[in-house]
């Protein structure tokens, strides 16, 4: 009974912190398309990253292809990762470089440790990184 109620416990805190969501549906996924559609950074790139999580690539590509250009690290992150799987686009590993180091030079983790793999693997990353520049 006491696990139970810890367990019940971390979801409803989970919940609380927005760990834990649904996808949208209805209303809510019409109004995240039409933020996206205004050009939205945040909804373009929850949009995408809903569609990835549907498999729709193509799509996910599109609105994440928005956000990155925005500037939107998690959408770059993600969208190095669709290049770098070749999901929705055809596989590139350059782009998929680019995309993951124009994110991890905004400090996020999770596309600095995709780096890392991509450079365990045996990609060439002191190549793509001398030709962004340290600006990018």
């Amino acid at each position: 009974m006491r696990g139970l109620r810890h367990l019940l416990c971390g979801i409803l805190v989970a919940v609380f912190l927005g760990l834990v969501h649904d996808a949208p549906r209805g209303d809510s996924l019409l109004d995240l398309k039409r933020a996206a559609e205004q050009g939205d950074v945040e909804s373009q790139t929850e949009l995408g990253e809903l569609l990835l999580e549907q498999g729709d690539f193509g799509g996910a590509e599109r609105w994440l292809h928005k956000a990155a250009l925005q500037g939107d690290a998690s959408a770059q992150k993600s969208l190095g990762l669709l290049y770098y799987k070749g999901e929705g686009v055809e596989q590139d590993y350059r782009q998929a470089r680019l995309w993951l180091l124009r994110a991890a030079r905004q400090g996020h983790a999770v596309a600095q440790y995709d780096l890392g793999v991509m450079s365990n693997h045996g990609e060439e990353l002191h190549k793509t990184s001398r030709k962004l520049g340290a600006g990018t």
